[in-house]
């Protein structure tokens, strides 16, 4: 249970002097109970229900960013593999674009919070420091209160998110989202790979939603990885995601595991034993379908995408390796070369055990 107060979190995180040390204190901080119970315990998790072209997911998500503390510290300036080990706590995945836009049109109650505007004004140049968050922890505090909510039903688009995306090797972080206005749902942010994952990290890259990997399609429980965003029907996977090649204009098929390591190098074909090539499922029959609506909790609509996609990766081998590399990030910033060799064990096992369902 949450113990320390808006204060103390700080406190925990002013000595990090690189965005890995604010990941390592993080994590420090949630191993000691600091999470909200409300994104701990994912049985209490809400449904989207997304039905496109003749079939309907119903995944299950965090209600809000995750936060630190009991005063809902917002947790900020740290890196994507941050991100993903919390997500691995939680026996989820990180979102897709796609799946992030209609959460936060599901769940949005007040706009983006920015604190570069009046009466916060702390110039942009300094977002990325550990004044830029403890000013963004007042003014989402500020603006629960205005709105009259609590931390738990803030939901989502006062914040950018931490996404998955294909081709995310670990060197850049993927981060979308927000809302300028309620009635337009003008976002801040365009899906972005511009900043590097561990060189840049400000205030508002929120983490969170996570998605649940255990979901269900079409009546029968799935999980999510496997039979969803790797199944090998390009109509499933356009359930989960909207990425398109800009090179072929083919929805791509990807792990959502950070890293999954999908990139054009010579080193993943080496890796994965396959060639890194767009691969038209048109002979599915359903490439250049009308999009179908959407329908999701709240009375949203939107339409979904044709439906080609990317030839697929081998999940198992991508996610122990990537799991490997989380593991030898946290395990040696926490414990030194010998961390990093038990982390990097221990990661990569997590990562080639991950194709269970849970």
């Amino acid at each position: 249970m949450p113990s320390l107060s808006s204060a103390e979190v700080s406190a925990r995180l002013a000595g990090a002097k690189s965005y890995s040390d604010v990941d390592v204190a993080v994590m420090q901080m949630i191993e000691a109970g600091e999470l909200p119970s409300y994104i701990e315990e994912t049985a209490g998790w809400p449904t989207l229900t997304i039905s496109e072209n003749g079939h309907t997911l119903k995944i299950r998500y965090s209600p809000t960013y995750a936060t630190l503390g009991v005063d809902a510290y917002p947790i900020g300036r740290a890196t994507p593999f941050l991100a993903q080990a919390i997500a691995t706590r939680l026996h989820s995945v990180l979102p897709s674009r796609k799946v992030m836009a209609l959460i936060q049109r599901a769940t949005e109650k007040f706009p983006y919070v920015d604190i570069k505007v009046a009466p916060w004004n702390i110039p942009g140049d300094q977002i990325q420091t550990q004044a830029a968050l403890d000013t963004a922890d007042k003014a989402i505090r500020k603006a629960l209160a205005d709105h009259g909510i609590t931390p738990e039903e803030a939901g989502y688009g006062f914040r950018k998110s931490i996404l998955s995306g294909p081709k995310l090797d670990g060197s850049q972080v993927a981060i979308g989202g927000g809302v300028w206005d309620l009635s337009t749902f003008k976002t801040v942010q365009p899906y972005s790979t511009i900043h590097s994952a561990l060189g840049y990290a400000d205030d508002s890259h929120g983490h969170g939603p996570f998605i649940l990997r255990v979901a269900e399609l079409d009546g029968r429980t799935v999980d999510l990885i496997d039979d969803v965003a790797l199944s090998s029907d390009p109509v499933i996977v356009g359930l989960w995601n909207d990425y398109h090649s800009t090179t072929t204009g083919l929805l791509e098929r990807y792990d959502p595991t950070f890293p999954n390591l999908k990139s054009n190098s010579a080193t993943y074909a080496m890796i994965s034993g396959e060639d890194d090539t767009d691969t038209d499922f048109s002979a599915f029959g359903t490439a250049g379908e009308a999009p179908a609506a959407m329908s999701i909790g709240g009375g949203v609509t939107t339409t979904g995408d044709g439906v080609t996609q990317q030839a697929g990766s081998s999940p198992s081998l991508v996610r122990a390796i990537g799991g490997g590399l989380l593991g030898l990030f946290l395990g040696g910033a926490i414990g030194g070369p010998a961390g990093a060799a038990a982390g990097g064990v221990y990661g990569a096992g997590l990562g080639a055990v991950s194709s269970i369902r849970r």
